[in-house]
């Protein structure tokens, strides 16, 4: 996931003055529009995204788990770690409460027109020992 954390790290207290400044400026608007009342859902909404999305870095963090794990998932070797670090990534999400996750491919392996046979086995193999991990 791209863009989740600034390129220069901030100190904890620029990032709670940060946080302080945007719960006034949301008090503030609410004192200026009473009557728009969606405004609290909006609001919590997207502190809700804000704290998932702060969340993922550390749910998408694969080196926090065991060598042993990596190779359940085939991430040693070249041809499974793609799809197995994509399995991993979504067990993480799972174990923190995420309700549903899809898992692609990348390059739509199954669509094939031609030479099929071969292509649909090179595409298993890339699952195989990824998927039996999860």
């Amino acid at each position: 996931m791209l863009n989740l954390l600034p390129g220069t790290p901030r100190p904890a207290a620029v990032e709670q003055g940060r946080m302080n400044l945007l719960s006034e400026l949301n008090a503030a608007h609410r004192m200026r529009h009473p009557e728009e009342q969606e405004l609290d859902a909006r609001i919590a909404n997207f502190e809700l995204a804000g704290r998932m999305q702060l969340s993922a870095t550390d749910a998408l963090d694969i080196n926090q788990e065991t060598p042993a794990t990596h190779r359940l998932y085939g991430l040693d070797q070249a041809r499974t770690r793609p799809y197995g670090q994509r399995c991993l990534m979504a067990r993480r999400l799972v174990e923190r409460g995420v309700r549903f996750v899809q898992i692609f491919m990348a390059g739509q392996p199954w669509d094939t027109h031609n030479n099929t046979p071969p292509r649909r086995v090179t595409a298993a193999n890339r699952l195989t020992c990824p998927s039996r991990a999860c």
